[in-house]
């Protein structure tokens, strides 16, 4: 026998030395890194989730407010000796931009719609009404998403 013929022989088939392309594969420790990250990126992407839905509910109750109040202007323009604390949401309803049936999903017909229709949500799902006897429109209940309450942001009502 050669030298090469006894290296051959005496060489375990899976040794690192001459077989190393088939010990291919990831070690526990990869694994665990890779779901650490994996996990971490979900949890960042639920959390900014949440905070977008939160975002999108306080925008559409924006939205929601400045619609009865452009309606509010335009009916006491209309009606100039008319009190604002003596209006009420029956006023000002046939002043809404498409009879204000963009405010409420449950009446289809904005003729049909009454004072108790117009509504906005709060963060937990909540209903609280818009009342209009002061100018700007406010909402009833606690809506302040900024957690002060007298930092002049949803503050108009409380």
């Amino acid at each position: 026998y050669n030298a090469m013929t006894i290296q051959k022989l005496t060489t375990h088939p899976f040794s690192d030395r001459t077989y190393s392309f088939l010990k291919k594969g990831f070690t526990l420790l990869e694994i665990t890194v890779v779901l650490v990250v994996l996990l971490t990126l979900i949890g960042v992407g639920f959390s900014s989730v949440k905070g977008y839905n939160d975002w999108k509910k306080g925008a559409e109750a924006g939205t929601r407010l400045r619609a009865v109040y452009t309606a509010q202007l335009t009916y006491l323009s209309e009606h100039p000796t008319v009190q604002v604390a003596n209006l009420t949401m029956a006023d000002i309803i046939p002043y809404l931009a498409n009879g204000g049936g963009f405010l409420t999903s449950t009446v289809s017909d904005p003729a049909d719609l009454k004072e108790v229709d117009i509504f906005v949500l709060d963060l937990d799902g909540n209903k609280l009404q818009i009342k209009v006897d002061k100018s700007p429109p406010y909402i009833t209940g606690d809506y302040d998403p900024s957690g002060n309450t007298d930092d002049g942001q949803w503050d108009v009502g409380t």
